[in-house]
């Protein structure tokens, strides 16, 4: 049946696209790539320092880690980068033409898609996300809009790390997954 046909191509294609781009949905990677023009120069260089850091500071076999064991490493280098963790982006101090927030956002993108680029991950975010429940999403997101009522994206890192993933995804899968989740609630609150 051709419609079958062309539906399992356009299907493989939009994975295919999306392992590409680290597992990041096309909102994350449209948005990490404007971040990566708006910062650019010296504070798109200390953010991807500082991503560099995080993935080598998370880098553990499989099985030990978690997604709090990435969030946690990322936090720790954003805190010693761009420590900005208020409710309003207009509270963080300014970076180049753009501010921390950007920074941060940017930062969380960029060290998700490099998690995706590891292992078989992009591809396993991907089918993950396909059968994710729609109500952990959900709950995903309300969540994170609540913690942006008080505070910013280091505390939105806590509560991913501690935030309960249904599925049982791997690690970093959970981690390319609720960077997505992120994105759109970020997105949404903080522009």
């Amino acid at each position: 049946d051709a419609a079958a046909d062309a539906a399992a191509d356009a299907a493989a294609d939009a994975a295919a696209d999306a392992a590409a781009e680290g597992g990041l949905n096309a909102a994350s990677s449209s948005r990490l790539k404007n971040l990566a023009l708006i910062l650019a120069g010296t504070a798109l260089e200390k953010a991807n320092e500082a991503i560099a850091n995080a993935l080598k500071n998370s880098n553990k076999p499989s099985s030990e880690s978690t997604p709090s064991t990435y969030w946690s490493a990322l936090k720790t280098e954003m805190l010693k980068t761009y420590p900005c963790d208020a409710a309003a982006s207009s509270d963080c101090p300014k970076v180049n033409n753009a501010n921390q927030r950007d920074a941060q956002e940017y930062m969380v993108l960029s060290y998700a898609q490099n998690l995706g680029k590891k292992d078989n991950n992009a591809v396993d975010a991907v089918t993950f996300e396909k059968s994710w429940d729609a109500g952990n999403q959900k709950a995903l997101k309300s969540g994170l809009s609540n913690v942006t009522n008080t505070a910013g994206i280091p505390s939105m890192l806590d509560y991913m790390g501690s935030f309960d993933i249904s599925g049982s995804p791997s690690a970093a899968v959970a981690v390319i997954a609720e960077a997505n989740v992120f994105n759109s609630v970020a997105s949404f609150e903080f522009t």
